[in-house]
């Protein structure tokens, strides 16, 4: 036996770029294991910095209930700071998301028959949010069409 045959021996297979999306392949496991350490460390960050947001504003002199009522609305606040973004970005996509979010708040409100006010008021906002998404669906539906 010569010695290129004697290395070619002990020389490890590798593995296939078929073989490695098996899912009983060794490199498989591995990417999964990887993939959902970076999951878990996404989903630790998030849980810090929404915490920080729920925190904001936070003073020693607080009741708990004080404290747990800022938090709601921090976090509330935070939220509808994302959907205008939304909005800003995708107009057609965000109004349909303010307007399903206004007629749920709307629909709680008049469920227990508190504060109709604040949910006729909410119902509106909604069906303006409604008809802002679908003018901007007519709008980009014109500008392509222009582009053509």
């Amino acid at each position: 036996m010569n010695s290129l045959q004697h290395q070619s021996v002990f020389v490890e297979k590798q593995p296939t770029p078929a073989a490695s999306k098996e899912s009983g392949s060794p490199l498989y496991h591995g990417k999964l294991i990887a993939v959902s350490e970076k999951i878990k460390l996404l989903q630790k960050k998030l849980i810090q910095f929404f915490s920080v947001v729920q925190s904001m504003g936070i003073t020693v002199s607080m009741t708990d209930y004080e404290r747990r009522k800022l938090q709601i609305f921090n976090l509330l606040n935070f939220l509808n700071l994302i959907a205008g973004i939304i909005v800003l970005k995708k107009a057609e996509i965000g109004g349909y998301i303010v307007a399903a979010w206004l007629t749920a708040i709307a629909l709680t409100l008049l469920a227990g028959f508190n504060y109709v006010d604040v949910a006729v008021r909410d119902l509106v906002m909604a069906i303006s949010a409604f008809s802002m998404a679908r003018i901007s669906r007519i709008a980009e539906q014109k500008n392509t069409t222009h582009l053509v």
